[in-house]
């Protein structure tokens, strides 16, 4: 699925827990798709923000992950481990 990420339009931003998953993302950067933004959020600070007024945030559990379009808005939320979660994304991005 990296190729389908690559030739994507919009952005994707991992975040870690801490510098050391950081870290582990960096080794595997090559597995990553090209242009994806690494940062960490240790205690979620910046994705409460990112939520603060969508409903179905619920509990975050990493992984967590947030699909928006070109204006920034959230048209997809996992939360937790889901086997396929890349699948489920690049048929979103196809979708629209």
């Amino acid at each position: 699925y990296k190729a389908d990420f690559e030739n994507w339009e919009g952005s994707i931003v991992i975040f870690a827990a801490d510098d050391a998953l950081l870290n582990k993302l960096e080794s595997i950067r090559n597995s990553i798709p090209a242009g994806a933004t690494l940062a960490v959020d240790d205690d979620f600070e910046l994705m409460r923000n990112l939520l603060a007024d969508v409903e179905e945030a619920g509990t975050m559990e990493l992984p967590f992950v947030l699909l928006t379009d070109e204006e920034g808005r959230i048209s997809y939320i996992s939360s937790g481990y889901k086997i396929g979660i890349a699948g489920q994304l690049i048929k979103r991005i196809h979708n629209k």
